[in-house]
């Protein structure tokens, strides 16, 4: 069972399973000599001896699985076989039947022993290389998404985050783990207030939710984060853990900062400007045009459509 608890970290090479396998070979046959023709080095009265080739068996089957049980059986077979038909087995008392009879019973609970035990142990290996595998696969997953995987409390206390939060905010991961007030400690101080506030009432009531707010990074820049939250409950009814993704939304929030100021240009400046498209059918006025022009806005976009190209051309 050592070698069974560190088979995902020992990595043999042929010739070490083959000196291996030629060890526990020599090993069985001389179990062999001790069960079953009394054979004892030390002159030693070993009871009971049909025990003694159990831990081969175990061994066989937990580093070679089915194939090395059955090979054993088969070593272990020939041998009694042979020392039964030539009258070699003295602990064998009774007549040839009786004596067959206790070959075929031992030599069966030898095999179903070995067996059984490869083919529970080979099953869980087969599942621990498929979980491990899976495992190793949805962390490359998250390792490699441009987005903050996290875990928390419902206290609001980190507990696990990918490799990007270091990459995004420049915080090593062990501050946001260690520090139980690393999210409000971080937050830009103009969101903490209903941030806070609304995040708590949310996980009262085992609501997921979404939030668009401002991070300060380690070299002072304002991070706008988009943290998609969802809420797991305990048994009891009570929130028991959070889980969410929070992805960098800055270059939206700027685009739609730069969308705003342009949009309050448009409508505030005092010249006339109209938009169209190449059939020069307008698309957007501002309040400059709709005043010098006469028209209210919904009427120019409604008789744009009916201009003619060389009326919309003159307008």
């Amino acid at each position: 069972f050592a070698f069974a608890n560190n088979e995902g970290e020992l990595s043999f090479g042929l010739r070490r399973r083959l000196g291996e396998a030629g060890i526990l070979t020599l090993l069985v046959e001389v179990g062999c000599l001790i069960v079953f023709l009394g054979w004892s080095p030390m002159k030693a009265n070993i009871h009971p001896r049909a025990f003694i080739l159990l831990p081969f068996a175990v061994w066989a089957a937990i580093r070679f699985h089915q194939r090395g049980a059955a090979i054993l059986t088969i070593l272990v077979a020939g041998f009694a076989f042979w020392g039964l038909s030539n009258g070699l087995m003295n602990y064998v008392d009774s007549d040839m039947q009786t004596a067959f009879v206790d070959y075929w019973l031992y030599m069966t609970t030898l095999a179903t022993t070995g067996l059984f035990i490869a083919a529970t142990y080979s099953g869980r290996l087969k599942s621990e290389r498929v979980l491990n595998d899976t495992e190793a696969k949805y962390r490359e997953l998250v390792e490699s998404a441009q987005a903050i995987i996290w875990q928390g409390t419902p206290e609001q206390r980190f507990i696990y985050v990918s490799h990007e939060a270091e990459a995004l905010l420049g915080y090593e991961l062990t501050e946001w783990t260690t520090s139980p007030n690393f999210w409000s400690d971080h937050m830009h101080p103009d969101d903490r207030k209903w941030l806070l506030g609304y995040s708590a009432a949310q996980v009262v009531n085992l609501k997921d939710h979404s939030l668009e707010y401002r991070m300060l990074a380690k070299d002072g820049q304002e991070i706008w984060l988009q943290d998609s939250v969802r809420v797991i409950a305990a048994k009891d009814g009570k929130p028991e853990l959070l889980m969410g993704i929070m992805l960098d939304i800055t270059a939206r929030r700027g685009a739609e900062e730069r969308l705003r100021i342009t949009q309050q240009a448009f409508e505030h400046t005092a010249e006339g400007i109209l938009i169209t498209d190449a059939r020069l059918q307008v698309l957007e006025v501002n309040l400059g045009f709709v005043q010098i022009s006469g028209y209210q806005r919904d009427e120019i976009l409604l008789r744009s459509a009916r201009w003619p190209t060389s009326a919309a051309s003159n307008l």
